[in-house]
């Protein structure tokens, strides 16, 4: 069976320029009749419907997003907004013994008028989450020291519906003390390591996910190769595939684990992951409340 989705892929692509294709070319013909013209009144009023007729164009395109944010903006809170969401996964030379070292970041603002104390961390690892005392915490780029009981540590197990309902995976969530005055902006980091990508330094198919359970601006993960390692191996983007000829790249599902196949069109055709030899980067804008967005990649020798 061909591989059909370079094809379909590019398709979507070219309906969503469509419209803009269409302003382009109508506005084209207008100004070459315009040249036409000789009288300057007459082309200086036709170059001034030109504009006009494109920002209407332009609005028709736009209207229908424009309303549908606003509405949304009435059943989603905004209190708390997290500006940045990043997850660095590094690998470096003591990876094998040691584990990968993890960085998560999260800058906060506080939109209400009252002190904002807490925030509120939590991920899902496949495998055993460190001890606490392994942790490291920031804040505002500051260490700052904590304890499991002021932070009231949590270890739970979390059914994996997305891949598997027999598989669980690990989950710890912790309180972080952030002390946001009001309409301020601060950023709490925690680090560890752990051994969850054994896969990827074994030269097969791993992957990174978070779920946005906070209204995000933006969720950026990076995946990155340091030391003498990086001479050697390399980064790169998944050679396995799907049973309908697709790659292994990105999946965004919902809570039950099912994939939201327009959503994950629109990142792959907008915000697509970067590949580099040392560094994998994946840029999302406003991911959506709900969703979990999954990142394929693979380590492989040099040649």
């Amino acid at each position: 069976m061909p591989n059909l989705y370079p094809y379909k892929r590019g398709l979507r692509i070219f309906y969503q320029k469509l419209p803009f294709i269409l302003i382009l070319i109508i506005v084209s013909l207008i100004s070459i009749i315009a040249s036409l013209i000789t009288d300057l009144t007459q082309k200086f009023i036709y170059l001034i419907i030109i504009l006009i007729f494109a920002a209407i164009a332009v609005s028709f395109i736009y209207i229908k997003e424009i309303i549908r944010n606003l509405t949304l903006n009435e059943y989603i809170a905004n209190d708390i907004v997290i500006l940045d969401y990043t997850k660095v996964i590094t690998i470096d030379d003591t990876s094998s013994e040691k584990g990968c070292k993890i960085k998560e970041i999260r800058e906060v603002r506080n939109n209400m008028t009252i002190t904002y104390n807490y925030f509120l961390f939590e991920t899902a690892t496949e495998q055993t989450a460190p001890p606490f005392d392994n942790f490291q915490f920031f804040r505002d780029g500051k260490k700052i020291i904590l304890d499991d009981k002021n932070t009231q540590f949590v270890l739970f197990d979390d059914q994996d519906l997305a891949d598997d309902p027999s598989k669980k995976n690990n989950v710890f969530q912790f309180k972080f003390p952030i002390h946001m005055r009001p309409k301020k902006i601060h950023q709490a980091c925690f680090e560890y390591r752990t051994k969850a990508y054994s896969e990827a330094l074994n030269s097969k198919l791993d992957y990174v996910q978070v779920t946005i359970n906070s209204i995000t601006e933006r969720l950026c993960l990076k995946i990155l190769l340091k030391g003498e390692i990086s001479k050697n191996r390399k980064l790169i983007e998944p050679t396995e595939t799907y049973d309908d000829g697709s790659q292994y790249l990105i999946e965004v599902k919902d809570k039950s684990g099912q994939r939201m196949w327009t959503s994950d069109n629109y990142i792959l055709d907008n915000f697509r992951p970067r590949f580099r030899d040392n560094l994998v980067e994946w840029k999302i804008y406003r991911p959506k409340v709900g969703y979990s967005y999954k990142l394929y990649f693979m380590l492989t020798d040099k040649e």
